[in-house]
């Protein structure tokens, strides 16, 4: 029995996948490529999105600000994906752990700008703005990457869900 790393299905065929005629890698090898394997096309633009589509709600929040919901949306792909989909779902709860993250440094960095303290209001200016950074560039390595079909893991966070 091999396994198609392009289709991620096991098959009974002993050299070439059913489904897309790819040649099996052959079980005991499949320790590492499990893992490393491309996701699958349908789980790769489910990832993808739940990575996207926060940013694009975090930049037309600025002009209108009930698109900020936007930035729940990987909850939304975290709920309903079945459990057959695993690569996405695992996606989304990234997504989802950083958008959190990021959503409480804006909230800080807003409660501070509101304070009188000078030098309160000076590092929140700070926060605001490599946080914003941050969500920029993370958030597009993470969709590129996960366009590809692998997986992203981003560097800045903190676990609020498994």
């Amino acid at each position: 029995m091999g396994f198609c790393v392009h289709c991620q299905k096991e098959s009974k065929n002993k050299k070439f996948c059913d489904a897309c005629g790819r040649q099996l890698v052959q079980e005991n090898d499949l320790v590492e490529t499990k893992k490393d394997a491309p996701a699958p096309k349908e789980s790769s633009t489910k990832a993808m999105m739940a990575h996207l589509i926060p940013l694009v709600g975090l930049l037309a929040g600025i002009f209108y600000a009930p698109l900020l919901m936007l930035l729940w949306v990987p909850g939304f792909i975290l709920r309903y994906t079945n459990a057959k989909n695993p690569y996405a779902k695992e996606q989304a709860t990234e997504s989802l752990n950083f958008e959190i993250l990021m959503a409480l440094a804006f909230l800080v960095s807003f409660i501070l700008i509101g304070t009188k303290i000078q030098m309160a209001a000076a590092f929140a200016l700070v926060l605001l703005c490599s946080a914003l950074a941050v969500t920029f560039v993370f958030t597009i390595t993470a969709t590129l990457a996960t366009a590809r079909g692998k997986r992203f893991s981003y560097p800045v966070k903190i676990r609020f869900l498994k």
